[in-house]
């Protein structure tokens, strides 16, 4: 798979991040492009969470000193979850592990957590880890795409297709926006030398991932070269 990694980690250089990226905030399965983004997703989410416990405190009687603390934890949490997906973005794996093994003890029923974990472990090569924490988060929350993605990805690198198949096909179907497993399932489809499938997923992934034109040019350039074989296997089979 030499040839997928080198295409993976090209557009890595050049910035993008698909593959398996950290969950930033519960209001999108990409990281930000930028700390303003970071800011306004936090107050957005913050005042949502905001509203709702206004309104069940006003159903169900609770104090106001009970709803401010309620708010509070809710708020320290969307803080540590950023915090964490921060310290894998930038690469500070040791810290993001000490940060998200602290975080799944106080916290043991966030997905999130368990998931973002997993992928700082999967990025220190500590793969079986990385598996259990996956399997943590799909057990809390079996239909989150990002830990679908995630875990599909690890199962593809593990050789494992068809587990990784029915994981990367369920995140893409469950979120149509999201990127990442479209280009997984490119990169499923291309190790099984399905050239014709590989490039209809590349080509989706373009349509729908923001891109750079020197990223746009990259895998455009994969594109080309795949149906080229794509054409080639196709007329070598119909050659009596």
């Amino acid at each position: 798979m030499s040839a997928l990694h080198d295409l993976l980690n090209k557009l890595k250089t050049k910035g993008v991040k698909i593959g398996d990226s950290p969950f930033f905030m519960p209001s999108t399965h990409r990281a930000p492009t930028s700390k303003a983004r970071i800011v306004i997703l936090s107050i957005c989410i913050l005042m949502s969470l905001s509203a709702l416990l206004i309104r069940i405190s006003k159903r169900h009687h609770i104090s106001s000193e009970q709803t401010q603390l309620a708010s509070t934890e809710l708020s320290n949490l969307a803080t540590e979850r950023s915090a964490l997906a921060a310290l894998i973005h930038q690469g500070h794996i040791e810290e993001a592990i000490e940060k998200g093994e602290g975080l799944v003890k106080r916290e043991p029923k966030d997905a999130i957590v368990w998931v973002n974990l997993g992928l700082a472990y999967k990025m220190k090569g500590h793969l079986k880890e990385a598996e259990e924490k996956y399997k943590k988060a799909l057990s809390l929350s079996p239909d989150f795409p990002v830990a679908l993605n995630n875990f599909g990805l690890l199962k593809l690198e593990q050789n494992e297709p068809k587990a990784a198949e029915a994981h990367l096909e369920k995140a893409a179907a469950l979120d149509h926006s999201y990127a990442d497993p479209i280009f997984n399932l490119g990169l499923l489809h291309e190790k099984k030398k399905e050239w014709g499938l590989a490039v209809q997923f590349y080509e989706r992934y373009v349509d729908i991932a923001i891109l750079s034109k020197e990223q746009n040019q990259l895998l455009g350039d994969r594109i080309r070269k795949l149906s080229a074989l794509s054409t080639y296997a196709q007329n070598h089979r119909s050659t009596p």
